[in-house]
């Protein structure tokens, strides 16, 4: 066994792969096949250390505000993306991350999210947000979690989140 990995796969013979052309028809696969990339002895991160500072993001929050409506957007959000991880719009490995402008009269409808998520006001008037069945006014510096599922929506006269 090599140290990069706990398991070591059998070798891929002719008998293996038709077998694996059988479970494909079925939509089914071998786990002993890619378990080494599931469950790896040591992390593999592709996130590397950034930092995005909200003095140089919120001017082009604000541009996107001139660009693009929240009701064209649905979501307008500026998604903070690890240099690290070029497929994927995430912070680290595990985390999703951005900033969300709401002008005056706009509103970020009622949604789901499969995982947790955490909302943080950075400035704004009348920032509001609707967990579930209730809705609380937050001023800067306002956090609300919520549970994995739980509906949420946003709004206020405007506001920026950060999500």
């Amino acid at each position: 066994m090599d140290s990069s990995s706990f398991y070591q796969k059998p070798e891929t013979t002719g008998q293996f792969r038709d077998f694996y052309k059988r479970l494909e028809t079925k939509n089914a696969a071998p786990l002993w096949e890619n378990l080494a990339d599931i469950v790896p002895v040591q992390p593999r991160p592709q996130a590397v250390p950034a930092l995005w500072r909200y003095e140089e993001m919120r001017p082009l929050l604000m541009e996107s505000g001139k660009l693009i409506t929240a009701k064209e957007a649905d979501r307008r959000v500026l998604i903070l993306a690890n240099p690290g991880i070029k497929d994927k719009a995430q912070i680290t490995d595990t985390l999703h991350a951005g900033l969300q402008l709401i002008l005056p009269g706009e509103v970020a409808p009622t949604h789901r999210h499969t995982a947790a998520a955490l909302r943080l006001v950075m400035e704004g008037d009348g920032a509001y947000t609707r967990p579930s069945t209730h809705s609380s006014r937050r001023g800067g510096a306002d956090a609300s979690a919520y549970s994995r599922c739980a509906a949420s929506g946003h709004g206020g006269r405007w506001c920026i989140y950060f999500r």
